[in-house]
């Protein structure tokens, strides 16, 4: 099991007991001051984790246009590649492979953008048929099932949740 420890800016893993594997937990040694681990997922051995911006007190993220990494490791703590810089990305946290690309979902701004999972490059935001972008406020998590991709979302700043699907129709 990974875990994001937002506050501390570290990655703990956890055995089948819930022992802590690595006390120390892993990180980004290149990771640019202020921004903590948000979300998290395993994608055939390797490890996708977002970044998000903290606020004073390293407790809540900061929704800012242009604020957000996401990173790929190994299932030791090994940072392979920085994946994506910045750019779309606004406290990002759902992350799906979708198709042929990953998907990333903006804590920040509600969208969801498409990128490139081997190199990182940007692709799209998601959009409506109306050419508007697809956005949830309060995005949280994605994830691909047959028939389309579920998503959640602290809707009304996070007083309420919200749990749909997203289809191509």
């Amino acid at each position: 099991l990974y875990a994001t420890d937002f506050h501390t800016g570290k990655v703990h893993t956890f055995d089948e007991n819930f022992h802590q594997v690595n006390p120390n937990g892993f990180v980004d040694p290149n990771l640019p001051a202020g921004y903590g681990p948000f979300g998290i997922r395993n994608f055939n051995g390797e490890i996708f984790v977002t970044y998000a911006k903290q606020d004073a007190k390293r407790e809540d993220d900061v929704h800012c246009p242009g604020c957000g990494f996401v990173n790929v490791f190994d299932t030791s703590g090994n940072l392979l590649r920085r994946l994506v810089s910045n750019g779309e990305l606004n406290a990002p946290w759902g992350l799906a492979l979708v198709e042929d690309g990953l998907w990333v979902g903006n804590f920040g701004d509600g969208r969801i953008n498409n990128y490139n999972p081997v190199s990182g490059n940007f692709i799209e935001t998601l959009m409506r048929a109306d050419g508007t972008p697809l956005q949830f406020d309060g995005l949280w998590d994605l994830l691909p099932q047959a028939g389309g991709v579920f998503f959640t979302a602290g809707i009304a700043d996070e007083e309420h949740g919200l749990f749909g699907i997203i289809t191509e129709d």
